[in-house]
């Protein structure tokens, strides 16, 4: 709270801009009501307004809105306008601030100061406050279309990262059954070990390696050959409940 009275004294507004928009979510506002005067720097919060966006709970994608007529925090030009108007105060003005910054007795001066700056650049460039006010509904309406597009560009994103994924994964797939190919008899021998130790953590590894063999079974005889043994594997344990749903449940016709 500190820091955002310290930058309301500095002449940020952007925390009265977004307790009004807090107003707006929760409906407190009329559908019908104009926006203040947008702030600059609305899309480039710093760390006190985020936690009082998030304290507030004002939806992200309302703010993201209500930024889109904003000005940014530190716009090409601010600086040299800045200079411009220390340089056309007059003698008397300048003497006057000096005068009193010296003194001390005006601990909040400075900030005074750049207010009157702020408002002597929104008087000269109205343009840099607002480019057009939006009443409350609007900016709801334009809330929930900014919602739908975000929801839209994070459902593709994911799309494009869980492509890669898969890809990748088929990839290393593919290489590990390459090193698996002509072990087919050891890895039989495998299965086998692995349900004589009749562990439900050996059923699963054995099961694992079914899949492989299944897997590398590409040509027609080998299916053949492998539905033949598997064939025999499930009449040899078939009063193995447990390994004969781990096999059904991963595919397997038994």
């Amino acid at each position: 709270m500190i820091s955002l009275r310290e930058e309301l004294i500095r002449g940020d507004f952007r925390c009265l801009y977004l307790a009004w928009l807090s107003g707006v979510r929760n409906e407190w506002v009329e559908l019908d009501a104009i926006e203040p005067p947008v702030p600059d720097g609305l899309g480039e919060l710093s760390g006190a307004l985020s936690t009082f966006v998030r304290f507030m709970r004002i939806d992200p994608d309302l703010v993201t809105v209500a930024a889109r007529s904003s000005a940014g925090k530190m716009e090409s030009g601010k600086e040299e306008d800045l200079a411009r108007w220390i340089h056309e105060l007059n003698a008397t003005e300048k003497d006057d601030y000096l005068w009193r910054i010296i003194s001390g007795n005006e601990p909040h001066l400075g900030n005074r100061l750049y207010q009157q700056f702020l408002k002597s650049r929104a008087r000269n460039n109205p343009a840099s406050i607002s480019q057009g006010r939006r009443t409350a509904g609007e900016l709801l309406e334009q809330m929930d279309s900014c919602a739908r597009e975000r929801q839209k560009r994070e459902a593709e994103e994911h799309a494009r990262r869980q492509a890669i994924l898969k890809k990748e994964q088929a990839r290393k797939r593919k290489k590990y059954l390459a090193g698996l190919a002509g072990k087919e008899d050891v890895l039989w021998s495998q299965v086998n070990t692995l349900i004589a130790g009749k562990r439900p953590a050996d059923y699963d590894q054995a099961v694992r390696l079914l899949l492989d063999l299944k897997e590398l079974a590409k040509g027609k005889s080998d299916r053949v050959l492998f539905l033949e043994r598997l064939d025999n594997l499930c009449r040899e344990h078939r009063r193995k409940y447990s390994l004969i749903k781990r096999l059904k449940d991963s595919g397997f016709r038994v």
